[in-house]
């Protein structure tokens, strides 16, 4: 009968907690597509850039005192605190004009809606077993891009013109049910026996770990990949296709629904049956081989970038909720210096992935006179680049060891 109870608060704890990443999935995924724009009201075009490298910047350096937060303060008010500065920040944002302040807030908003994103992690770390993590992280990766597919309609329906200011406090109105989900179970995501995070010897684990090192490794390459196409898929769609923003925006909801449909399947095989490594990757082999199909294609055919772009985003869902369940098989929630520096990939990567292309370039454009026309590096061969990069995915993804 013990048992029986146990179960049940644990299933349900995972069932608030899924809850809490849909609606924290919205609230970031909301404004996710007008945050640009919003910010050019502020701030010249050329340095919206240097914006969300702050939040990066910013975000990296978080990560690395939120642990020491954790065990002075316990999960649930860390978590609770950073629901409520994201509340805030973003009804601030509603009313801010001032420059200075506008670009303060929402620097403040997206870190602490990332850093949100990690006390989950480690909350659900807590009441989840390693038999079933594959199952428990493909529910709720699923439930995330549940929250990201729906956004874009949710945004068509508030934006009106060129007002973006309703977007934000529509994102701070959802936190408010997400807030009462983490407070009356706040019990349940307290205190964490966790020793002082030192995150040298975290390093020192994961280097001396075959399998913790290889798919930090794959982190970082499906990262990259996220941080490229976010910025350079709607440049080449736009201004190299031609295709209009109605348009563009179809094609972002298409592409998102593999994260919906196969994450949690895959999770469920990966704990049963088949092992993380080969499932990896075939994730890497899909997401190279479809990506390198964008530098080929020129014509403004609808249905052939659609599906082009759709075979990417299976292969990156497959490989993230691999990623996912052999990561945190590998750890618990006493790791939470190793958890934190795996969350750094993704600003890490939102750093590496713009200085990399602008570095290619520069190059391109520096040497011109040195090559021929055809070999010339643009917005339409990066992506050729990129599926080269990806490659190194399959070694990565070779030499992690399966978990059972």
């Amino acid at each position: 009968m013990d048992k029986i109870i146990n179960n049940f608060k644990v299933n349900r704890l995972i069932y608030v907690l899924n809850f809490g990443i849909l609606f924290l999935s919205l609230r970031l995924a909301i404004p996710a597509y007008t945050n640009s724009s919003f910010l050019t009201q502020f701030a010249k075009e050329k340095y919206v850039g240097f914006i969300y490298v702050l939040v990066a910047l910013l975000t990296l350096a978080s990560f690395f005192v939120l642990p020491s937060l954790i065990k002075k303060y316990g999960n649930n008010k860390v978590m609770l605190s950073l629901i409520a500065a994201n509340i805030i920040s973003l009804i601030g944002l509603y009313f801010s004009n001032d420059p200075a302040v506008a670009v303060m807030l929402f620097v403040i908003s997206q870190t602490g809606g990332v850093l949100l994103s990690f006390t989950l992690d480690i909350a659900l770390e807590k009441v989840s077993s390693d038999a079933s993590t594959g199952q428990t992280r493909g529910l709720f990766l699923t439930t995330s891009n549940i929250g990201w597919l729906i956004a874009p309609l949710i945004t068509m329906g508030v934006l009106s013109g060129n007002n973006y200011r309703p977007i934000y406090l529509l994102a701070a109105a959802i936190l408010i049910p997400m807030f009462y989900l983490i407070w009356t179970n706040r019990k349940n995501f307290g205190f964490v026996s966790i020793p002082q995070p030192d995150f040298v010897l975290a390093a020192q684990k994961i280097l001396k770990s075959k399998s913790l090192r290889n798919v930090f490794a794959a982190n970082f390459l499906l990262q990259l990949f996220y941080t490229w196409m976010t910025i350079y898929s709607p440049i080449l769609l736009h201004n190299y296709i031609g295709f209009s923003w109605n348009q563009i925006l179809t094609i972002t909801l298409i592409i998102l629904v593999p994260f919906v449909l196969i994450q949690y399947p895959l999770g469920r095989l990966a704990d049963k049956y088949w092992g993380e490594k080969e499932l990896m990757v075939s994730g890497f082999v899909l997401m190279a081989i479809s990506t390198a199909l964008l530098s080929f294609i020129n014509a403004p055919i609808f249905i052939l970038w659609a599906w082009v772009l759709f075979l990417t985003r299976v292969g990156a869902a497959v490989v993230e909720v691999m990623t996912e369940v052999h990561f945190f098989k590998q750890t618990n929630e006493f790791d939470t210096d190793i958890i934190s520096m795996f969350r750094t990939i993704s600003p890490f990567a939102l750093i590496i992935g713009p200085a990399l292309a602008s570095l290619l370039f520069y190059l391109s454009d520096a040497n011109r006179h040195l090559i021929s026309s055809y070999l010339t590096f643009d917005v339409h061969n990066m992506f050729l680049v990129l599926a080269a990069i990806m490659l190194f995915g399959i070694f990565f993804s070779l030499r992690i060891k399966d978990s059972k």
